[in-house]
């Protein structure tokens, strides 16, 4: 996920280095095609991947930040809530360096080490208001 600019343009300019290396591939003079075939598509394969992913990131990004009203994010677990947090203040127009210094150590480690407590406190400043349904599911079975 693209959390800033800078990781915007490096990613724009990875983007255009696979492209550059696609065309190559597949230019009429590529020689690894001919002398072996597998190699050439495995990669083929593996550029056509790396931009189909790069451009759904930039895309992402480019939607989160151009962003105008209200906004809604489906959280399925909690293993979403950090991804959640980065794009709300992404469509909030709200940049890392205007997140204070504590948030933004938490969003450097996509908040695996804050508390519920820092959470609640990173939600309330971007403005974020949950709704007050949930789906929990609970198994009381433990192994042995």
């Amino acid at each position: 996920m693209i959390t800033n600019e800078q990781q915007y343009q490096t990613t724009k300019q990875r983007l255009d280095g696979f492209k550059k290396a696609l065309a190559m591939l597949n230019a009429a003079d590529n020689q690894l095609k001919q002398k072996n075939p597998v190699l050439w598509q495995l990669n083929l394969d593996t550029l056509y991947s790396f931009i189909d992913d790069f451009t759904a990131q930039l895309q992402q990004y480019e939607d989160l930040i151009n962003c105008d009203g209200l906004i809604a994010f489906t959280i399925h677990d909690l293993e979403d809530l950090p991804r959640v947090l980065i794009s709300a203040r992404l469509a909030a127009k709200i940049s890392q360096a205007q997140v204070a210094e504590q948030f933004q150590r938490y969003e450097d480690w996509e908040y695996q080490e804050a508390t519920l407590s820092q959470l609640s406190s990173v939600c309330e400043y971007l403005g974020i208001k949950f709704q007050p349904t949930a789906n929990i599911t609970f198994s009381a079975t433990q192994s042995a």
